[in-house]
């Protein structure tokens, strides 16, 4: 593990604020994902017309390489109404499907996993993760967590609304110990509830310390059901805090 779990706390409380910013927390969720990982490098991928994946989010990847990275994806999970396990080629080198390819024959790809992000069974998409400068870049017990974090990134996915309006839930995410059980929403609803206690309720500063507009923060507040205390709770909060 690259950070230390106080350090990767921060980058939850990152990705909570990010929640409050459109098209930012599916790479935020992915930076963590590849902090908490071996690799290097990763993706996100999303399915358009006629199955063509569209980047959503990259972390250390050149646009001269996410080419690369897509046929990849393509190749090893080319079937996408049939795959949906995870996909894990230890050492390029010596893998013959990866060889035989000719568009990756110049790739410096070594070791990579690429996993097809469902909702209700459904394949919308896919992470992609891997090293260009190792071999049998993950244990089993790394693949296991990688399935567990492809459901953050789908979760991610469908809170930013990348997979359409429809209305589908998956399981909440477990991701080690800091994340227990809770769901990207309740600890969205968790962290704001924090920061607005912090500046005293006060919307305008609120919304000014998170760099997000007023009615922003009104429509997330009124979304988890956060309700401004009344006078006499909030003065007898801030005696207690002073």
């Amino acid at each position: 593990m690259k950070e230390t779990k106080l350090e990767l706390v921060d980058q939850i409380s990152e990705i909570v604020q990010s929640i409050l910013v459109p098209g930012k927390l599916v790479y935020k969720v992915l930076s963590v994902v590849v902090n908490m990982s071996k690799c290097e490098r990763g993706a996100v991928f999303v399915m358009a017309g006629g199955n063509k994946l569209e980047n959503q989010a990259q972390i250390g990847i050149t646009p001269n390489s996410l080419n690369a990275i897509r046929d990849v994806c393509n190749s090893f999970c080319g079937d996408w109404s049939k795959s949906s396990n995870l996909v894990y080629v230890a050492d390029t080198r010596k893998d013959e499907k990866f060889r035989k390819i000719s568009v990756l024959k110049g790739s410096d790809i070594l070791s990579f996993a690429c996993l097809p992000l469902k909702v209700e069974g459904k394949i919308y998409g896919i992470l992609y993760l891997d090293s260009t400068t190792t071999t049998r870049l993950f244990s089993s017990l790394d693949l296991e967590r990688i399935t567990r974090y492809s459901k953050l990134i789908t979760s991610a996915l469908i809170h930013e609304q990348k997979l359409g309006e429809a209305d589908v839930k998956i399981a909440s995410v477990s991701v080690n110990d800091y994340l227990a059980d809770r769901t990207i929403d309740e600890i969205e609803k968790q962290q704001l509830s924090a920061i607005l206690e912090r500046n005293n309720w006060n919307v305008t500063r609120t919304s000014q310390a998170m760099e997000v507009p007023r009615r922003t923060l009104y429509n997330k507040m009124t979304k988890h059901g956060i309700k401004r205390p009344r006078r006499g709770k909030l003065m007898a909060s801030l005696n207690a805090n002073a």
